[in-house]
Formats: structure tokens, sequence, C-alpha cells
């Protein structure tokens, strides 16, 4: 199973470090807390780029 810190997901996710932890403790992004460190799975990073992907389809659809 691959997993990513907070700082590995930077570029995957052209995202602040901020963001990202906004993301994990609103739950919108899945992952754990290991000792001291946020751990993502791959399979949680895919899930949430399709959400994002259908999420900002519909913005687009409305706004034409």
């Amino acid at each position: 199973m691959v997993t990513y810190t907070v700082d590995e997901l930077i570029p995957l996710l052209k995202m602040k470090k901020r963001a990202i932890r906004e993301l994990l403790t609103r739950g919108k992004l899945r992952g754990r807390i290991v000792g001291r460190h946020w751990l993502v799975t791959e399979e949680s990073v895919k899930v949430f780029l399709r959400s994002a992907d259908t999420l900002m389809g519909q913005v687009y659809q409305t706004n034409r």
C-alpha cells in the first residue's frame, strides 16, 4: 500500500500544506494520524481527485 505524508502531497495536489491539513481535518481527504504526522493512502488521493473533478464539472456546467 502506497502512503503519502502531507509534504509529499503538496506537489501532487498543487496545494499548500495548510490547505491539505484543512482537508484532512474536515474529512474531505481521508487520512490517519500516525504519531504526529498525517498519512494518506494512494486510494484516498484518487477518491479525493475524482470527487474534485466531479465538483468542478458541476460548477462549470452551472456557469455556462
